[in-house]
């Protein structure tokens, strides 16, 4: 992890670079359409909160059919499935908070997988 010091970045960038990891697709998206893109922290963060937006809402959209197939045909499996998945939902949201609060700290960090096809996206 990369870290610098929070006065390299200012507030502002730094506040929206913390709202990429909250609002997972909304922000990002933003970020890389309008002239935010041009500041580099900015945009690594957009990439980045994009790449875990998308990954996000397709596992809940796999996790959610596939829960349902798992509690009718193989029921104990699917009742413990269903028991642990709002504790998996609240860790999901635990991490994007870290990601926000490091993000508004001012670091540059790499979340394994996601962060190498934001720094590909970088250099294209």
């Amino acid at each position: 992890m990369d870290s610098y010091s929070s006065d390299s970045y200012s507030s502002e960038s730094r506040l929206i670079a913390a709202l990429c990891y909250v609002f997972l697709v909304a922000v990002p998206v933003l970020v890389l359409v309008t002239e935010l893109r041009r500041q580099r922290f900015l945009r690594y963060h957009a990439y980045q909160g994009l790449a875990v937006g998308v990954v996000s809402l397709a596992a809940y959209l796999l996790l959610i059919p596939g829960a349902t197939w798992l509690l009718f045909h193989i029921p104990c499996v699917g009742w413990a499935f269903a028991c642990l998945a709002p504790f998996l939902y609240l860790a999901g949201i635990g991490l994007q908070l870290y990601w926000a609060y490091l993000a508004y700290q001012g670091h540059i960090f790499s979340i394994p997988v996601l962060g190498s096809l934001a720094n590909s996206s970088m250099q294209e």
